[in-house]
């Protein structure tokens, strides 16, 4: 569920697989650890499936909120997220798959207006 990217007292940054790919999913896990007493902010990426999470070292220690992450009152919720249906990668595609076609279109018309004007 979770590996140490990175941790300083005051910050941690953690690989949480099942946000990858999830807005939904890292949108929660936003939520969950926000509430947490002593967390400053909190910024789940899931195009990288990486949590980075600020906090007060005086209020919590980094291992604590690995645990939170890692326990099962984050773990067991955050699973019953489905996949949405337009996840970060199918996005990712779309937006490729569009940007080909529009390339197309652009090289197809280029070369018509070369045709035209040598003709």
């Amino acid at each position: 569920m979770r590996h140490y990217v990175h941790h300083l007292p005051g910050r941690l940054r953690i690989r949480v697989a099942a946000i990858k790919g999830n807005t939904t999913r890292a949108r929660g896990l936003e939520s969950i650890l926000q509430a947490k007493e002593g967390v400053a902010t909190v910024e789940a990426n899931p195009l990288t499936g990486s949590v980075l999470i600020h906090y007060d070292p005086a209020a919590t220690t980094g291992e604590a909120l690995a645990a939170i992450v890692t326990g099962d009152q984050v773990a067991a919720p955050l699973a019953q997220i489905p996949e949405g249906l337009f996840t970060e990668r199918l996005l990712q595609r779309v937006i490729r798959s569009a940007a080909a076609h529009l390339a197309e279109m652009v090289i197809e018309r280029a070369a018509i207006a070369l045709l035209a004007t040598i003709l």
